[in-house]
């Protein structure tokens, strides 16, 4: 059975959107390349955020312990639902299933919580048109996905990255949100059929051991 993840719709939704060619597409679904710097400068920020406790040592090197103090004052520390993963099924247009997978960085109840770090001006548009939060109401069965953005920017002088600007703001399931879901995910199925992926181990459920291949 076919297998998507929220993290590979969303790369399928930069290609439609003109944000990203076929090509690096194809990289990224193939994971032909690793992280890069702010890859991996965003998976220590979301490790520090999500801790019970941080030190100004965990914070090196790419952080100050300021500013992820600061950072932990807008985390809900009640609950410490991190890291949840879930996957279910949703039908395509054809009536074929697709099993959707993905990971809430927090969930709350009737929400999901996602962090983000960016290293470039922040803009509304880009998360209120991702596939991302519309897939996690689906996922999570929660009507609203509360996304945290902490915009960074490079310190020349100590070779941090700096938090120049936090947003908070929450995007909301609507009556057509299930529609524009499956829409997305019968073209990005019937994609991965021409580019001949749909059988690769990185896109297949095996529904008879209930195990995820990766």
């Amino acid at each position: 059975m076919l297998k998507i993840s929220a993290t590979q719709l969303e790369g399928f939704n930069r290609l439609k959107q003109g944000k990203i060619g076929l090509e690096l597409l194809w990289r990224q679904l193939l994971k032909l390349e690793g992280p890069n710097v702010y890859m991996e400068q965003g998976t220590q920020f979301h490790e520090l955020l999500q801790a019970d406790t941080v030190t100004p040592e965990q914070c090196e090197p790419h952080f100050d312990f300021e500013d992820i103090t600061q950072a932990r004052t807008n985390i809900d520390y009640r609950c410490k639902a991190f890291e949840v993963k879930l996957r279910t099924k949703i039908k395509t247009f054809d009536n074929t299933p697709v099993v959707i997978t993905g990971v809430a960085d927090q969930l709350l109840p009737g929400k999901v919580i996602e962090y983000k770090t960016r290293y470039s001006a922040f803009q509304y548009e880009g998360y209120a048109n991702s596939m991302q939060w519309r897939l996690y109401c689906y996922l999570f069965d929660v009507p609203t996905v509360n996304y945290k953005v902490w915009e960074m920017k490079l310190n020349k002088a100590t070779g941090k990255q700096n938090v120049a600007s936090y947003n908070d703001f929450h995007l909301h399931e609507y009556p057509n949100l299930e529609h524009d879901l499956r829409t997305a995910i019968t073209e990005f199925a019937e994609l991965l059929k021409r580019l001949k992926l749909d059988k690769h181990e990185y896109f297949t459920f095996n529904e008879e051991t209930q195990c995820v291949t990766t």
